[in-house]
């Protein structure tokens, strides 16, 4: 992979979680085309971000671990 296409996938997935999304390696596959990526949930960690991992159970039996953020946000109180 090149690096815009790195950066690329880097953002959707930050994005992507940033806005409540949650996701496994293999939601990331199907969503992005991303197959690094746990390479990227670092790179995103490494940036300063906070990133829950929560182990999970599928429906299959299989434990995988499971991504995501604290919501951004909006403020809604208006300054005085």
């Amino acid at each position: 992979r090149n690096y815009k296409e790195t950066q690329s996938q880097q953002k959707r997935i930050l994005e992507y979680l940033q806005y409540g999304g949650t996701l496994t390696a293999l939601d990331a596959l199907t969503k992005f085309g991303c197959l690094s990526f746990g390479k990227r949930i670092s790179e995103i960690v490494a940036k300063g971000y906070f990133v829950q991992k929560d182990w999970i159970v599928t429906p299959t039996g299989k434990r995988v671990i499971r991504y995501s953020m604290p919501k951004v946000i909006e403020s809604t109180v208006k300054p005085l």
